[in-house]
């Protein structure tokens, strides 16, 4: 179920090989940070100024904002391939050849092993002293939409293209393959600074980012996490309109 496709595991058959596509990733320490300076800072700016001509509020700007953050990352990402290397990006990236039926199946394994984990996290947060307070509720009813919507449409792609998409491969280069493992879902955890250190949503958040970082390994693709990382969203916006 989590193995690369044939074709795939004759052409890569060991992912730090010289034939990997992991291994002819042309982007380093350097180029991810200067994309995070630009896509993070340089892009929102770009959009907010272009935004000034509509009376939005605030959170819908923030919508437009983030929604522009995946595309950045594509465009910063192919970039690099075409100058720098000869990987197409969306090879690098595990997005081809096209596995649909394949990527439907990981995204529905993936799908049920976190929503395991996180009945797992709630039943031991009955019985060890950890906040479960999730700061998301305390906005205004409005802005909990915007977020719903972002957290289903955007921040599923905008992540996996990060942390394992191209964080991951970095780490995977620099520390090994248990590095790498270890390494991106921590990273991934403490992004996330919205949640209280050591409480349940912030625990739920670093087993989503082990489960995702593995079936990325797994299946050199981000397409499964894209899917299952949608589904895990779904369920929380969900619950958060939901509540009163």
């Amino acid at each position: 179920m989590f193995a690369p496709p044939p074709s795939a595991a004759a052409q890569n058959p060991d992912p730090r090989s010289a034939d990997s596509c992991w291994a002819g990733l042309p982007w380093c320490w350097p180029w991810f940070f200067g994309a995070v300076a630009i896509i993070h800072f340089l892009l929102p700016a770009l959009v907010l100024n272009a935004l000034t001509a509509f009376t939005l509020p605030e959170h819908w700007q923030l919508f437009w904002v983030e929604l522009s953050m995946p595309l950045g990352w594509f465009l910063a990402l192919g970039w690099l391939v075409r100058r720098r290397g000869w990987v197409p990006v969306l090879h690098a990236l595990g997005l081809l050849p096209l596995q649909p039926w394949g990527w439907l199946q990981q995204g529905l394994v993936l799908s049920v092993l976190l929503l395991l984990a996180t009945l797992l996290l709630g039943m031991l947060a009955q019985f060890v002293p950890i906040s479960t307070v999730d700061p998301w509720l305390a906005l205004p009813r409005e802005q909990r939409w915007v977020v719903a919507l972002l957290a289903v449409f955007s921040a599923p792609l905008l992540e996996e293209l990060i942390f394992r998409g191209f964080l991951q491969p970095l780490l995977f280069r620099s520390l090994g393959l248990w590095g790498a493992l270890a390494g991106t879902p921590l990273l991934f955890m403490l992004v996330h600074v919205n949640y209280q250190w050591g409480s349940l949503p912030q625990l739920t958040v670093l087993s989503l980012g082990i489960l995702l970082s593995w079936a990325r390994h797994r299946t050199q693709s981000i397409a499964p996490g894209v899917l299952a990382h949608a589904f895990n969203n779904a369920c929380g916006a969900w619950f958060l309109l939901q509540a009163p």
